[in-house]
């Protein structure tokens, strides 16, 4: 009897051992688990709120993209999405805005930052055939013009060039002081005049030409103009003329004088090809003209030649300096 006590108490000692073990591993399972499922879920809130600042981001870059006022005089965007929210706040510097944008979530913050160069986009920039005063076209046979046409007191917000960004992105071997004439040949690159440029017959210029005058190529042929993306074709501070010319291709935007004052003049060319803009201080004139075609190219838009600025435009390019950079607050 008294063995058969000892060998239950033995037994008991045992169970009480092993449950108090199992108790132990059951209780430590579930703060582990408990521990997990926080950190989880604080993994998850931290992630929203990071996503949260860089929505905060996303909605500054397409307000500074799309709305002039806010260009102007950009205020703190606050806006709520989801189980969080976000506040943007925005620095200036000329054209480089820095919107800070912090992503909430309970009690978790996440705050990133961004640089961004904003250019906008003249107004002028949306039509094939901008001209300040008239816009003639009498006379002209097989004449297709694409795209829209604005001219005389519509035209009110004409768009002002960077003189200086070209000379300085110009090679030195090819900016001129005085007048400048393009025989026949292949030119390429950027090339700044001070005074006259007159194109002679079969000249290709893969490149842009910029002077402070005025351009002429009256009465030749075979000239083309073609420059690289997204650089004008075309510049000049008085009139762009071609007038009697045939054979004529150009590629890109044309900017004829500054406002009230240049012409582009194409009266009584033929065969004469255009896919860009024409921005024209003054008058377009295509009279007498034949089988004349003039297509307008929306890339003048969606990037844009640089060095423009001013002309009303409600648009703008927004180019990103980097990618965005997280603000770690310090320990």
């Amino acid at each position: 009897m008294i063995e058969n006590r000892r060998e239950e108490g033995v037994v008991l000692i045992l169970t009480f051992i092993v449950m108090t073990t199992l108790t132990a591993v059951v209780a430590a399972f579930l703060s582990m688990t408990s521990i997990q499922t926080k950190g989880s879920g604080y993994d998850i809130a931290s992630h929203k709120a990071l996503w949260l600042a860089e929505a905060g981001l996303q909605q500054v870059i397409y307000q500074l993209k799309n709305d002039a006022n806010y260009r102007s005089n950009p205020t703190t965007v606050n806006g709520n999405l989801g189980s969080g929210s976000y506040s943007v706040s925005v620095s200036v510097n000329g054209s480089t805005y820095t919107p800070t944008s912090l992503g909430t979530v309970s009690v978790l913050n996440r705050k990133v930052i961004q640089s961004v160069v904003v250019t906008t986009i003249p107004e002028a920039f949306g039509y094939v055939i901008y001209a300040d005063d008239n816009y003639r076209t009498s006379g002209a046979t097989n004449l297709i013009v694409t795209g829209s046409v604005v001219s005389g007191a519509q035209a009110e917000n004409f768009p002002t060039v960077d003189y200086t960004y070209y000379y300085n992105n110009a090679p030195p071997a090819q900016r001129i002081t005085g007048n400048k004439t393009f025989s026949a040949g292949t030119y390429s690159g950027i090339w700044y005049i001070t005074g006259n440029v007159t194109i002679q017959d079969s000249v290709t210029i893969n490149g842009t030409i910029v002077t402070e005058d005025k351009i002429s190529s009256t009465n030749k042929e075979n000239v083309t103009i073609n420059p690289t993306s997204p650089n004008p074709a075309l510049i000049a501070n008085n009139d762009i003329t071609f007038k009697g010319s045939e054979n004529i291709i150009i590629n890109g935007l044309i900017y004829a004088g500054a406002d009230g004052s240049g012409d582009f003049n194409l009266k009584d060319t033929k065969t004469v090809n255009i896919n860009g803009t024409i921005v024209a201080g003054s008058d377009v004139d295509l009279r007498d003209s034949e089988d004349v075609t003039i297509t307008y190219s929306s890339s003048i838009v969606t990037n844009p030649p640089p060095g423009f600025s001013g002309g009303g435009g409600s648009g703008a390019t927004v180019a990103p300096q980097k990618d965005w950079n997280e603000i770690v607050p310090a320990v």
